[in-house]
């Protein structure tokens, strides 16, 4: 914290406050936040439903900048040079700042603080998360359109925003940092996704003051109604601050990887680098504009992991071809192994050596790039798997999981080590409604797989007790939510029940007693 410190009478102007519960935790699933209307409406619904996590969220944003500002008034003096970036260039979003810090009750400067925070952070910090793939045609099952992605990350207090603004397209906002409007995986009405993955930035050009790269990703997709279109959007902005790569598509199965940092931006397509039908990204540059931006050495830059992760789940498609699926994308991301050898200062495959599967990784070796964090399913020292997504852009549906599959190395407590099922329908209402449907059938193959079973557990069906429970909750906020004169009370009731309702899938496929997606490649 800053010199102010926790709980002090007097804090400097416009800092946030430490009078929270501690005993606040990130949840198993991530809160629905359903807001419409102009951008400062949109802002002010998400500040007030969200107020008790952005005050958390804050404090514990605050506590880590410090080490790198020295004082709020750096932080604040750093986040308004983005600030005036966002400003001049898209001036709605900061209207929709001002309404989170006027429905949250925190300042604008804690609000602009939160949306910044990666630029305005240690560099090193920056890097060495996330990792996506796009696919389609005949790389999958039936030609379908998937994508999946890997956010890393040690557990931010994080939510799901589903906004429905006047002007432009609906858009699915998946594990925002609460109080920022930010997020490297987002999906419009259109069948667009984004999903993104940090890059590197070895020049000092490369984290010069730009526009946040995270706001970008929400604005091109709420402004855009293609992957093309939202691609030429997120280059005309200057994105910058940090290395940045997206993974773009849409239900079409055009698809691209920008990457970019302050200083320079490439585009790459399927096939530029030997792909069909599909695009891997993890946090190195690929393209000839972007190389000089790569760490000279990869194993001193503690970047070694982002070649690894690339390698085994281009290896694992290859293996899977024609075959990609929900079910196969579940596999490659939950992966545990890694595939291949690799040269430690460049990165490249060493064609010396043999390539083969490293089983099951636990390993803090070598220091400081522990071989656990090599794998897609990240288990390191510092860094797991803070959220999954699989993608179906041509249905309009995510599925999420929260935490790692493997729920003992999942950052958050409780984590249930399953994905539950959300629909960007057209108003709060038939998303809850679709939720809980998709409940109901979790809840009878539950029920189904117990009454089978050889033997009974009791475990088990506790779990399924707790589906019910939360199922419960949820059909009693639908109800008051669907009888609500207020529309603003209307979507943070209809927010709840869908968090209900995600909570009791979750609970559920537990209860049905199947394994968790971990699978060995082949």
């Amino acid at each position: 914290m800053s010199p102010a410190g926790p709980g002090a009478n007097s804090p400097e102007p416009g800092e946030p406050t430490t009078d929270f519960d501690a005993r606040q935790f990130p949840d198993n699933v991530l809160p629905v936040i359903f807001v419409s209307g102009t951008p400062y409406e949109m802002g002010h619904q998400y500040g007030q439903q969200a107020a008790d996590l952005i005050k958390t969220n804050a404090c514990f944003i605050e506590s880590e900048l410090i080490a790198n500002c020295g004082t709020w008034a750096a932080i604040v003096e750093r986040a308004s040079v983005y600030k005036a970036i966002v400003e001049a260039k898209t001036p709605e979003m900061i209207e929709l700042w001002q309404g989170i810090a006027d429905g949250s009750g925190q300042s604008f400067e804690t609000v602009t603080m939160i949306n910044v925070s990666m630029e305005i952070g240690t560099p090193v910090a920056k890097a060495r998360n996330c990792s996506t793939i796009s696919a389609w045609g005949s790389a999958t099952k039936n030609g379908q359109v998937i994508a999946g992605s890997n956010a890393d990350g040690c557990g931010y207090y994080r939510v799901n925003v589903i906004a429905y603004p006047n002007e432009g397209n609906s858009f699915m906002v998946v594990g925002s940092e609460a109080g920022g409007l930010k997020s490297p995986r987002v999906m419009n009405e259109k069948g667009v996704v984004l999903m993104g993955s940090a890059g590197q930035a070895a020049r000092p050009e490369d984290n010069a003051p730009a526009y946040p790269v995270m706001v970008a990703d929400v604005y091109a997709l709420w402004k855009s109604d293609t992957a093309a279109l939202a691609k030429d959007l997120l280059v005309s902005l200057g994105r910058g601050g940090m290395g940045d790569i997206d993974n773009v598509l849409d239900a079409s199965g055009d698809a691209y990887v920008i990457e970019t940092t302050s200083a320079a931006c490439g585009v790459r397509t399927s096939g530029d680098f030997g792909e069909r039908d599909y695009l891997v990204a993890t946090n190195f540059f690929l393209t000839e504009t972007m190389q000089p931006a790569n760490y000279a050495d990869q194993s001193e830059s503690g970047e070694i992991d982002d070649w690894y992760r690339y390698g085994t789940m281009e290896e694992f498609i290859k293996t899977t071809w024609g075959d990609l699926s929900i079910d196969t994308l579940m596999r490659i991301l939950s992966c545990h192994d890694y595939y291949g050898t690799r040269d430690p200062v460049t990165g490249a495959v060493d064609t010396s050596k043999p390539q083969l599967w490293h089983r099951n990784v636990w390993s803090l070796e070598p220091v400081g790039n522990e071989q656990s964090g090599w794998t897609p399913g990240v288990r390191a020292l510092a860094m797991t798997n803070d959220h999954r997504e699989i993608w179906l852009p041509g249905e309009m549906t995510l599925y999420l999981m929260v935490g790692s599959d493997d729920p003992n190395i999942a950052a958050i407590p409780h984590a249930t080590g399953r994905f539950y099922k959300l629909v960007l329908a057209k108003s709060p209402a038939e998303v809850a409604a679709a939720s809980h449907q998709t409940t109901l059938v979790q809840i009878w193959h539950a029920a189904r797989n117990l009454d089978l079973a050889k033997y009974p557990s009791a475990a088990l069906e506790a779990k399924l007790d707790d589906a019910k429970v939360a199922i419960w909750e949820g059909i009693n906020l639908e109800s008051q939510a669907a009888i609500s004169a207020d529309p603003s009370q209307a979507a943070l009731l209809y927010g709840r029940a869908t968090t209900c309702f995600c909570k009791a899938q979750c609970y559920a496929e537990q209860a049905q007693g199947l394994d968790s997606t971990c699978c060995a490649p082949p």
